[in-house]
């Protein structure tokens, strides 16, 4: 979460992610990189900013997931319902904080994409941990103190 809260507090993180991103690019071919328009880069930086949202905030979730539910199996349903509600309101406090950042702006948008983006991480750690206790099932049937005898 801090590295999200310095990340909005930076009032030029747009220009430098438009730089790094050139540059990023420019390793994997500087012919296609000098190539592009500024409109070009701007839509690329765009996407890669929103892109950047989406994956912090699934991350974020997956970690308090992770930590709600501090290795009791039994926990993980509540802590996948309540890890993506708390990162929803942080990236909602998030943007109010950029709201007053001088050189910085809120944007639902963002709010959305950090939302699916939480979502999406509830998502992932649900089918991991279904996948787990079905995998725990199984080994459970197959071992020999599983089976009846016959």
């Amino acid at each position: 979460m801090a590295v999200i809260y310095f990340g909005s507090a930076d009032p030029d993180s747009g220009e430098r992610s438009g730089e790094w991103l050139r540059g990023f690019l420019g390793l994997w071919s500087r012919e296609f990189a000098s190539s592009l328009t500024t409109l070009q880069l701007e839509a690329l930086n765009q996407g890669a900013r929103k892109a950047a949202h989406f994956a912090e905030y699934l991350v974020l979730t997956l970690l308090l997931a992770r930590w709600f539910a501090a290795g009791r199996s039994s926990q993980r349903a509540r802590a996948l319902l309540l890890a993506p509600l708390v990162a929803v309101v942080y990236a909602l406090t998030d943007e109010a904080h950029q709201a007053i950042v001088p050189g910085r702006s809120a944007s639902m948008m963002d709010v959305v994409v950090d939302s699916l983006g939480a979502v999406t991480g509830a998502a992932i750690g649900a089918i991991a941990h279904a996948l787990h206790v079905l995998d725990r099932r199984l080994a459970a049937c197959s071992s020999p103190a599983g089976q009846d005898g016959r």
